[in-house]
């Protein structure tokens, strides 16, 4: 059976992406529904509970954000006109330059459909999981610990627990390291070009909405980028070096539009409470929850039974968990080729 799996080509994707479809049935399947419409509107009085109380993810901005801003960006879109501005807010603002919005973000077409908002972050999981498996091939690792790999990454917590932008640019980081992994190795092999893929994974990191978070994967792409030419034979070195400097230069041109919209706006903007939001933490009680991310029930499900208000502290600040098989899988020693 491991052999087969070693000498097919397209299984492993396949079945990762089978398997995100599988962890998202109850969805899929309407069993329960997961529109942000419903929960965070205030339009609905008669929500139901199935089997468990609580929320499905964290942030409401999944309905204040991703679900409103983007469905507007996409019938702007559908109808011929470019998401610049939001007439929806009192006297309107900038809607693409807010960037949250993820307005020129192509998956955000998605959104403009009732069932969007499952199906936006089903083929983000996707796209993560799809690429973590390439880029661990890439690696030298075999096929089959490739593809373990990319759907612990799927399924991972920041994606189960969060439907809000910051999770789409999270979503590329693999394509980001991939790219330079490709660029890499063609400048090894005296090959020209390898650095589309980097240009493109920079582009859309950059239109996936959420700037902040965007900047981290670049710094964690610049670093990897760094060891890899400190790796180098010097005889390609500066091969190397150029395709770094193509790839960057071209996903910042081709992000250009986006990029110049948001300087514009952020001379304006006021991001209110998030201007301290780096001093949040997470109490004591969110050291167990870190491996065992249910103890306390299900999310918010469970607030009103406690006076002190440290579970409803503990949901409003924690960013995720670390899955039993990640924590297996980091703990085992990996000879890479």
């Amino acid at each position: 059976m491991i052999k087969s799996w070693e000498k097919s080509k397209f299984l492993a994707p396949i079945l990762i992406a089978v398997i995100v479809l599988l962890a998202n049935i109850l969805y899929i399947s309407g069993y329960s529904n997961p529109n942000p419409l419903n929960t965070r509107s205030g339009l609905s009085n008669s929500l139901q509970n199935n089997v468990f109380s609580g929320q499905n993810n964290i942030d409401p901005n999944d309905g204040f954000l991703t679900q409103a801003l983007g469905k507007e960006s996409a019938e702007d879109i559908i109808h011929g006109k470019l998401p610049w501005w939001d007439y929806d807010q009192q006297v309107g603002s900038p809607l693409a330059g807010a960037m949250q919005s993820a307005s020129f973000f192509p998956p955000v077409l998605i959104l403009y459909f009732s069932t969007g908002m499952t199906y936006f972050h089903i083929f983000l999981e996707m796209v993560a999981g799809i690429a973590t498996y390439y880029l661990l091939l890439r690696l030298g690792l075999r096929k089959l610990t490739s593809s373990v790999g990319g759907v612990v990454f799927a399924l991972s917590s920041v994606f189960v627990w969060f439907w809000t932008p910051n999770t789409n640019p999270i979503a590329l980081l693999p394509l980001l390291i991939l790219g330079i992994e490709i660029a890499y190795a063609r400048a090894k092999s005296g090959k020209k070009h390898g650095w589309l893929i980097l240009a493109v994974a920079l582009a859309l990191s950059i239109y996936a909405g959420f700037p902040e978070v965007t900047g981290l994967d670049t710094l964690l792409a610049v670093c990897w980028a760094v060891v890899r030419l400190f790796q180098a034979n010097p005889k390609f070195r500066a091969r190397f070096f150029k395709k770094m400097l193509l790839g960057a230069a071209t996903g910042l041109l081709l992000a250009s539009p986006i990029i110049v919209a948001f300087l514009d706006y952020f001379r304006y903007a006021n991001v209110g409470d998030h201007a301290t939001a780096i001093t949040a933490s997470v109490n004591t009680i969110g050291i167990p929850a870190f491996f065992m991310p249910y103890i306390y029930g299900p999310i918010f499900g469970l607030n009103n039974f406690d006076a002190s208000g440290n579970l409803s502290y503990f949901w409003s600040n924690v960013g995720g968990y670390i899955t039993g098989l990640s924590f297996i899988l980091s703990c085992c020693r990996t000879n890479w080729n």
